[in-house]
């Protein structure tokens, strides 16, 4: 009769790896993931700072107390732009028309523009804050103690006059312009120095304050 193999209890018996074909591709993929992970961010980021929102810091006073500045950081509504002419009373953010931009080289020009979406890298004086004052077609006068828009009066809550009135005129606002002003009449520059700006140079209209914490908060 066939007997069963007996194995000494002395002597341990030897296991067969086992290796699985698919593990060089498994890790593979595991180091291949992070690299495709920042490129998908990298592109979101792109498309959110292109078309959606957008962070710029303050680099003055001159919208005070709405925007204390300088150093606080807002974000920007880009689509809101998209629905046509800004309505009186919204801060937006604007191309500065007196800006001259640096020569940068094809590099530093991607890094200034990432730089950008974050509200960082940005130059002093390329964006300005300012509040819409004036529609296209309308008139504005600035006294040394009032707004009139057409003759009438302008009544504006959110105007700091403790600095001064700043500068004052008339001005006729063209078709396709708008005439900003700043909240901290006497220490802003605005379009009473620099005059309307096109509505096409509005990059959008600032909705929140991300910096700092203690005032974060709507706008």
């Amino acid at each position: 009769r066939p007997t069963q193999p007996c194995w000494d209890a002395g002597v341990s018996a030897i296991e067969e790896e086992v290796v699985d074909p698919a593990t060089p591709r498994k890790r593979f993929r595991s180091l291949r993931e992070p690299p495709i992970l920042l490129v998908v961010a990298f592109v979101l980021a792109l498309i959110i700072k292109t078309f959606l929102v957008q962070a710029f810091y303050i680099p003055s006073a001159s919208m005070y107390p709405t925007l204390e500045g300088p150093g606080d950081r807002v974000l920007v509504n880009k689509l809101w732009f998209s629905a046509g002419v800004p309505s009186r009373g919204d801060i937006v953010v604007f191309h500065n028309p007196d800006y001259v931009a640096p020569k940068r080289g094809p590099l530093l020009s991607v890094l200034h523009w990432m730089g950008e979406g974050l509200g960082y890298g940005q130059a002093k004086d390329e964006f300005l804050v300012k509040r819409v004052i004036g529609l296209p077609g309308e008139t504005v006068t600035v006294t040394a103690d009032a707004v009139q828009i057409n003759g009438g009066l302008l009544l504006e809550p959110y105007a700091n006059v403790e600095s001064g009135p700043g500068p004052t005129g008339t001005w006729k606002v063209p078709e396709g312009d708008v005439f900003m002003m700043g909240d901290n009449r006497g220490q802003s520059g605005d379009s009473r120095a620099f005059g309307p700006i096109p509505v096409s140079s509005i990059v959008g209209r600032a909705f929140l304050r991300i910096w700092p914490p203690s005032r974060w908060g709507g706008i």
